[in-house]
Parts: structure tokens; sequence; C-alpha cells
């Protein structure tokens, strides 16, 4: 399991259905056992290999209660052309950058790096399971 620090208010199943809802995909089991016990935060190990790169992490993104939450960076980042769908910006880096898990079928648990002032996608990582593994 994941620790991390400064986590925000307790989150529900309930929470988790509205968020597959709101992103249309189905969250990987490790993604909610670690957001059924932190629910955001700040994890101990900050930088982390990557497929092919080294990447830093500031923290993870509340689901709710917290600012920005999972919930309303999904809301903010929608442009309507599709580029965002199916993917879930749970966490940041230190540049203002937001890691992305994909629901797609193509790529389902894959981590990427959606670079803010590039607007584009850096693929970081083959699965989640694997950026949690790289962060212990």
């Amino acid at each position: 399991m994941l620790d991390l620090e400064g986590s925000y208010g307790k989150i529900s199943f309930e929470d988790f259905i509205e968020l597959e809802n709101l992103v249309k995909g189905s969250l990987p089991q490790v993604f909610k056992k670690i957001y059924l016990h932190n629910n955001g935060g700040f994890p101990s190990k900050t930088e982390f290999d990557g497929d092919d790169f080294c990447f830093s992490i500031g923290g993870f993104n509340p689901i709710r209660y917290g600012n920005p939450s999972i919930e309303s960076l999904i809301k903010d980042l929608n442009r309507g052309d599709g580029v965002m769908q199916s993917l879930v910006p749970f966490a940041y880096d230190d540049n203002g950058n937001t890691f992305m898990l994909s629901l797609r079928d193509e790529d389902y648990g894959k981590v990427y790096l959606w670079l803010q002032d590039e607007e584009r996608m850096e693929s970081v990582i083959s699965s989640f399971d694997n950026f949690v593994a790289a962060l212990k």
C-alpha cells in the first residue's frame, strides 16, 4: 500500500461510482485501494523511474474534498475535443503538469503526463500498478 501524507477527507465506494460515471470507465482496483486509504496527499518518495525517463511527483489530487479535486480537474480539462476523454487527472508534478490515468480500452491503466504549456501527452509508465511500485 502506498501511504500519503496530508490526505483529505475520507471517500466511499459511491464516490468511485460517480467518478467512473464522469469519466466513462472503470478505475483499477489498486487505484481504489489507495484512494480509500488516502484521498490524495503527498508521497514520501518524489522521484521515480518511468518507462523511459525519470519523473518527479508533487502530490496526488483528492477525488473530492480538496482543491483541486479530480472531479473539478476533469471538468476543467474537458475541452470538448475528446482528447481528455476517459483520462483521470490524479496527480501533479512541481511544474504544474498533470499525471493522467487512462481508462481507455487501447491503453487501460497506462499513466501519462499532460504537459500544460505544450498541450501534449508524454508517456510515463505502462500501468498504474507500475507507477505505484516505482513510488515505493
